[in-house]
């Protein structure tokens, strides 16, 4: 009932009903929490776009009426970068367009921002106090390695706006995503590290409770009280309650007080993974981990906890995650197990650095120095567990098979912490596992059926035909990147060169596609424009004896287990630039049943054309976004493809602002999943021989 009054209230207002039309309107915004970088749903960064957290206080748009309507209504706002430096209580006036949110919530709409704030000023902030320490933790890692100066303020108070796309994506797969968001576990060790100094110093057993409660509330408002924080103080209280002395006496019945108050609190957290693996993570610490930790005679009992308490916290969450993800993690327990012992230490040194950072900028940068040491350690077992073959294994049979997973870990574990020689042989064998030198990964993964190579500011994409074999798309404008490509691919012919028109960053890179590879044939688009580069192709092509014939419209082709069929050009169209008008648009099939389409630089009138000629044929699962994301796209094309996944080949700070940020709020809004090789590297379509109909987008991280 709660959440529904909540819902009725939110939808009342003039900013829902302009968000269910698509409208644009003026808004006056303030900002109500931390601007965040972008993900998708599978947390794709999404560089140059953040999210914030605002609320709606003045409204303008001519359907609403001729005067400014005043609401108090949240939003979430995407916009770009520049938004990032936005400090909450900020007023900013600003153009959106308003868009329904994906699913029910405690905001009213996503209002997408194309340009930069237009600040009127700051209303009072009443956690303006903790901005000082934040912004000091931020100073306190510059000039210290980018990827553990950024876990420390993550980890410590939730700042995510310096973590490293490649760290984002180990953390994922490595089950560690929790370390980058304030969780009950910063708040037991805040509070452990608290109560453990207070007692040094002789404060009085009576005085303790009121100790505590100040550090967790001091706690929280550094971290911004927002949901998510105030959920982990909850649970973080339970679970040290929990850990106290009895844990099923102590510890179920706070944590069934404090799931219920923060239910009727906030009811959306009902619809919450996140506050879900929150409770069973704080139950299995409650339940098992002093049970298990009693077990472990052999080891003195700090240590013991200290290994028991992330394990049970871990095998509580696996029903849930191996449902939600269909996955089941190999590399979760383990990392999880390895990271825990730094996690105390890097929270406590990160918190002492925010805060001497006030103080004296120096002695901060020395306390996060030091801290590099335990981040550090994280982000090797991250890097090291995302590398292991296997990491994320995929994993069907619904509730009964996540049961039986649970059931296999409470039986294995214990058994395992009971014998001080089995528990030293299984940290060896983790630790030479995790730590052994060299990549690990297999690349290309098995069952790939695209890979968007990282070529920078171009397209090369590449489709398997057969062992050694491939469909090469462009080639981009560096022989040595598209040939590095196909290399790590295996890639040792190429029966067929698609060149879809003749700018360079599409096919200046030919010569290094045919490097060390025959190559069968040329098919390309029917437009000689730019004539240099057309003179270009044509006299390697007779250099290298390879044909080159023109795509004609409705032409098809097969090259082992791809099937592919030419959509366009049909006409030339003198809108915008005729080369990318002029694109070859290829659908292609997989034997397996993968439909994806090849769509070089073609722009909304193009589209247009497809969508009016042959709507059928651009449904697709997989869409390699026309033009690298430029925000000339029409609304209609996209929709027509309705991508699952949708990869975007881009160059890492271009000139051309691509790509467009409205656009990826656009495909993300439709529930495709976005990669891009600016921020990702070469991206891989890979289809689980099981289930063809599952795909999924693997990055192998920017290559320094």
């Amino acid at each position: 009932m709660a959440g529904l009054g909540r819902a009725a209230a939110l939808a009342a207002g003039p900013v829902d009903d302009l968000a269910r039309r698509g409208r644009t309107a003026t808004l006056v915004l303030v900002v109500r929490g931390d601007p965040v970088p972008r993900t998708d749903a599978e947390a794709v960064w999404q560089r140059d776009q953040v999210r914030v957290p605002a609320e709606v206080t003045v409204l303008s748009e001519a359907s609403v009426g001729p005067a400014p309507v005043r609401t108090s209504t949240p939003v979430v706002v995407l916009a770009p970068a520049s938004w990032a430096r936005l400090q909450p209580g900020t007023v900013v006036a600003t153009t959106a367009r308003l868009r329904a949110p994906q699913r029910v919530g405690p905001v009213a709409a996503l209002a997408v921002v194309s340009k930069t704030p237009d600040v009127r000023g700051a209303v009072p902030d009443p956690y303006a106090w903790a901005d000082p320490p934040r912004r000091a933790l931020r100073a306190a890692v510059e000039g210290l390695p980018a990827e553990p100066a950024g876990l420390l303020p993550s980890l410590v108070v939730g700042d995510e706006s310096l973590l490293p796309a490649p760290l984002r994506h180990d953390l994922r797969d490595t089950g560690l995503t929790h370390l980058t968001a304030v969780s009950g576990a910063n708040v037991a060790v805040v509070l452990g590290a608290v109560l453990g100094l207070a007692r040094w110093v002789g404060v009085p057993l009576r005085a303790l409770p009121l100790v505590g409660a100040g550090a967790v509330v001091g706690f929280v408002l550094l971290a911004r009280p927002e949901p998510s924080v105030v959920r982990a103080a909850a649970m973080g209280l339970v679970a040290v309650l929990g850990l106290l002395g009895s844990g099923r006496r102590r510890g179920v019945a706070p944590l069934a007080v404090a799931t219920t108050v923060l239910l009727l609190v906030d009811p959306w957290l009902s619809r919450s993974t996140g506050f879900t693996l929150s409770c069973l993570a704080t139950a299995g610490i409650v339940l098992l981990a002093t049970r298990w930790a009693d077990r472990m005679g052999w080891a003195p009992r700090p240590l013991a906890l200290a290994l028991t308490v992330p394990l049970s916290a871990q095998a509580a969450c696996t029903p849930v995650l191996v449902s939600v993800t269909e996955q089941l993690s190999i590399s979760a327990l383990p990392a999880n197990l390895l990271a825990a012992p730094a996690v105390p230490a890097a929270t406590v040194l990160g918190l002492v650095a925010a805060l001497a950072g006030v103080v004296s900028p120096a002695l901060a940068h020395l306390v996060a120095t030091v801290a590099m040491l335990p981040t550090g350690w994280v982000v090797l077992v991250a890097d090291r567990g995302a590398a292991l073959p296997g990491t994320a294994v995929p994993w069907q049979g619904g509730a009964a098979a996540a049961v039986l997973v649970v059931l296999a870990v409470l039986g294995v574990v214990p058994l395992l912490l009971s014998s001080r020689v089995l528990a030293v042989v299984a940290c060896v064998l983790l630790l030479v596992l995790l730590l052994r030198p060299g990549p690990l990964d297999r690349w290309p993964p098995p069952g790939w059926v695209l890979v968007a190579c990282d070529v920078g500011q171009g397209d090369g994409l590449v489709l398997p035909a057969g062992p050694g074999r491939a469909l090469v798309v462009d080639a981009g404008a560096d022989p040595d990147r598209i040939d590095g490509c196909l290399d790590d691919l295996g890639v040792a012919e190429v029966p067929v060169l698609v060149v879809s028109h003749l700018h360079a960053d599409h096919a200046a890179g030919v010569e290094g596609v045919a490097r060390g590879r025959p190559v069968g044939q040329v098919l390309t688009t029917v437009l000689d424009e730019p004539a240099e580069q057309a003179e270009a192709l044509g006299a390697w092509a007779a250099a290298a004896r390879v044909p080159v014939h023109r795509a004609r419209p409705g032409q098809r082709g097969q090259v082992g287990q791809v099937a592919w069929t030419v959509l366009w050009p049909q006409r030339l169209i003198p809108e915008g630039s005729a080369p990318n008008q002029a694109s070859v648009v290829l659908r292609v099939d997989t034997s397996g049943g993968v439909s994806v389409l090849l769509t070089g630089d073609v722009e909304a009138a193009a589209q247009r054309a497809l969508v009016a000629g042959q709507p059928a044929l651009l449904d697709v699962d997989v869409l390699k976004v026309p033009h690298h994301g430029s925000p000339d796209q029409d609304p209609a094309f996209l929709t027509a493809t309705s991508p699952a996944l949708a990869v975007v080949s881009v160059g890492a700070d271009n000139s051309y602002g691509h790509p467009d940020p409205g656009l990826l709020a656009d495909l993300l809004a439709s529930g495709a999943a976005v990669a891009r090789t600016d921020v990702d590297g070469d991206v891989a379509v890979v289809a689980d021989p099981a289930r063809p109909d599952r795909l999924t987008l693997l990055r192998r991280g920017v290559r320094p």
